[in-house]
């Protein structure tokens, strides 16, 4: 892949694939204006100074002198979407790199790199809600590591999915995400609550038993299709509770709580593993462009905005050198063996099988150390934030402070490895 270098292009451009390889970069017009004209009165910020401007811009709180303000709403909507589309650029790398390697952990999977790759950048509001660069940590390196986790969650997800039948699947569920997946799929109130209620009594009846004389199948993944006595039964109970819902309802036959019920399991399926859709599609109006033409150019940012920046971004480095160096210091003493462990998992990106075939232990002896070395790393880099910068190490912080520094381990053992590639450097961090 060719990486971007340019600060225009790497807060405007988009990347193509061509089957499941990269392709390319597109420029959005739009953004590129927009980051030439911010480049024109203010040349002086780095890449990650404009990721936190660009960061800054999309949190911007609403003002409440002027609330009802349709004006104002509306300008503040188009500066929180710029914002929002500048970030969605500059995070494009990360994200391919993070589908490519989570991706290729899996031996199995039907995912390609760009369906991937568009899974997780369809995540990238969580990105921002949970990125604090107050904790010290890159919003790319941040980024990689909650794609990689929504990427995990949609094949393990995914594939729950695909091997159960939909009876299983309807055993599974939960109310609130049927009710989310129907929601999605369109249907109205009532006819979701009547949905639901069959649901609910399929529920009832349908209980699968692990008892060996059972005519009820067991509760596995391809549970199946309940007989006719159990469908009359749940008609018979669906129609006794029609009445909790608003309006006279009629009631139902078995089949054609039957057919309900199938509906639901499609809308639960569809609704926990969504088709992907990729922001360069065609917009669909009869008009030509993509969805990307769209995007709004944006209001120009006062030179004192952008000095005010600035300095915040020279604090922050300060503290990202603070905190490099706690850590640093933890590494180093930590025993030969530990250090070695973390050179093989995130230098040179073994998996843990191939680490204790290596080292002659068992996997879950290694996976046991890495969870043991990290829990010391944690613990000082905690420490540090508590003392230093006086944050309260409540449980939200620590697994902010955890994500942090899976991001940093990650990023600097990757950045070793290159710079031993070009000098000969043998020491995993410098």
């Amino acid at each position: 892949m060719n990486p971007r270098q340019d600060l225009v292009q790497l807060f405007s451009t988009f990347m193509r694939f061509e089957a499941d390889r990269f392709g390319g970069w597109l420029t959005d017009a739009s953004l590129r204006r927009s980051m030439k004209a911010r480049l024109s009165h203010t040349s002086h910020l780095a890449e990650s100074g404009w990721a936190e401007h660009w960061h800054g811009q999309w949190q911007l709180p609403v003002d409440d002198s002027v609330a009802g303000d349709s004006a104002s709403d509306s300008a503040l909507d188009r500066t929180r979407l710029l914002a929002r589309s500048h970030l969605m650029a500059y995070l494009q790398e990360p994200c391919f790199w993070a589908a490519r390697k989570t991706l290729t952990a899996f031996d199995q999977t039907s995912l390609t790199a760009a369906d991937g790759f568009q899974v997780a950048i369809a995540e990238i509001e969580r990105v921002l809600k949970g990125f604090d660069p107050e904790r010290g940590t890159g919003l790319k390196s941040y980024a990689s590591v909650i794609f990689s986790n929504v990427i995990r969650d949609r094949l393990r997800q995914q594939r729950e999915v695909d091997v159960c039948t939909p009876w299983a699947l309807l055993r599974k569920v939960s109310q609130k995400r049927l009710g989310e997946a129907l929601l999605a799929a369109g249907w109205s109130e009532i006819d979701s609550a009547r949905r639901t209620l069959a649901w609910s009594c399929f529920k009832t009846i349908y209980v699968p038993t692990a008892e060996a004389n059972s005519p009820v199948p067991k509760a596995t993944r391809q549970l199946q299709r309940p007989s006719r006595d159990t469908w009359m039964a749940i008609a018979e109970l669906y129609n006794s509770r029609r009445l909790e819902l608003a309006g006279g309802e009629p009631s139902c036959s078995p089949e054609e709580l039957a057919e309900w019920l199938e509906v639901c399991a499609t809308a639960v399926r569809a609704y926990v593993c969504p088709e992907v859709a990729s922001l360069n599609a065609p917009t669909g109006s009869g008009e030509s462009g993509e969805w990307l033409d769209r995007l709004p150019a944006g209001e120009k940012d006062s030179l004192l905005a952008a000095a005010v920046v600035a300095e915040e971004v020279r604090e922050r480095q300060e503290r990202w050198r603070q905190m490099q160096a706690v850590l640093h210091e933890a590494i180093s003493a930590l025993p030969e063996t530990s250090q070695l462990l973390l050179q093989l998992y995130y230098r040179e990106q073994a998996r843990q099988q191939e680490i204790a075939d290596r080292l002659q232990i068992k996997q879950y002896t290694v996976s046991r150390r890495l969870t043991k070395v990290r829990q010391i790393l944690l613990q000082a880099l905690a420490t540090w934030s508590r003392d230093v910068l006086h944050i309260s190490l409540t449980t939200a912080v620590l697994q902010d402070i955890s994500v942090s520094l899976e991001a940093w381990l990650e990023t600097s053992y990757a950045r070793a490895d290159a710079d031993s590639h070009s000098s000969n450097v043998v020491e995993p961090l410098s």
